[in-house]
This record gives C-alpha cells, sequence and structure tokens, in this order.
C-alpha cells in the first residue's frame, strides 16, 4: 500500500495507533534501583577528610529484558460521513487525538498517511472520501496530478515570451 510504512509495527495496520509502538528495554527490580543509588553514594567525593573510604557497592542483580505495548482498546466508533459505527482498535492516544480534532472523521480525513501508518485508517479515509463523493483528502503529500499540473504549467511559463 501506498504511503503506508508496513514494516514499522505490524499489528498497528489492523486499526489506529497514532504513531505508538513497542518499546524494549530493561526491567529494573526495586533492589538494583538501591545498588545504584549505593553506587552513586559511593562514588561522591567525601565531604570530611578524615572519613574512611567507602566499601564496595554489593553487586547488581541481573537485567531482565521486557516489552512495553501501546495502550490499544477495543471501541466501536462512529462515522458520519458513512452512517455507521466501525469497530476499531484503537489507542488511547489516537482517541485524545480524535477529542481534539472532533471526531473519527475528522482525525482520519485529516491525518497524513505518515501520521495514521495504518492499512486501516488508509482503507478507512478511501470509504469517506467516497461516500463524500470527491477523491481522499491526503494532508502533507500533493497528489500525482497535482504535480503534473504545476509541472504543464511551470513549463507554459518558461515557453512564453516574457513582456515588460
Amino acid at each position: 500500500m501506498p504511503g503506508v510504512d508496513v514494516n514499522f509495527f505490524k499489528r498497528a495496520q489492523r486499526g489506529l495507533y497514532a504513531g505508538k509502538t513497542r518499546l524494549t528495554g530493561f526491567h529494573v527490580s526495586p533492589s538494583k534501583r538501591q545498588c545504584v543509588s549505593r553506587a552513586r553514594a559511593a562514588a561522591a567525593p567525601p565531604r570530611a577528610a578524615a572519613r574512611a573510604p567507602a566499601p564496595p557497592p554489593p553487586p547488581s542483580p541481573p537485567s531482565v529484558k521486557r516489552a512495553w505495548l501501546p495502550n490499544v482498546q477495543r471501541k466501536a466508533l462512529w462515522s458520519e460521513s458513512l452512517s455507521r459505527s466501525i469497530s476499531l482498535r484503537v489507542t488511547t492516544a489516537a482517541l485524545r487525538q480524535m477529542d481534539r480534532m472532533g471526531g473519527l472523521d475528522e482525525y482520519i480525513l485529516g491525518s497524513s498517511p505518515a501520521q495514521l501508518a495504518s492499512a486501516k485508517g488508509e482503507s478507512l479515509r478511501r470509504q469517506m472520501a467516497r461516500a463524500a463523493g470527491g477523491p481522499p483528502r491526503v494532508t502533507g503529500v500533493p497528489s500525482p496530478r497535482a504535480n503534473a499540473h504545476a509541472a504543464r504549467r511551470a513549463a507554459a511559463a518558461a515557453a512564453a515570451p516574457q513582456m515588460r
């Protein structure tokens, strides 16, 4: 599908994720947090010259890899242009953006393909444009027809004699 990066986050292709993706990192246990704070305290310069050297910090427990997934909800959202309810997987961030923009239709039609980054979102955009009776409105990305029209205009302006 043009304009949609399908390698971005495959699960996001089936819903509206508002750019949210899977994050990875390490789980930090409370005991490891204490080890880190003790190590920082030991590395701090001594306050008085008469203090004894600090003992070495205890060994850190092993790190555990983990992943954080987006907060995805299954919602039925009303589309004014399609006059029906649409069941979608949406993140809470996408729901907040829909509230800010004024609803599902405004969010779908007002977001660029890069912002939607979803095959489902692009499919909804085409359906809404078809229901409205016009070509799909894409923000921030010029259509091939507009590019061709601009090229013809530039060629005609270059070919026309200049009047002074």
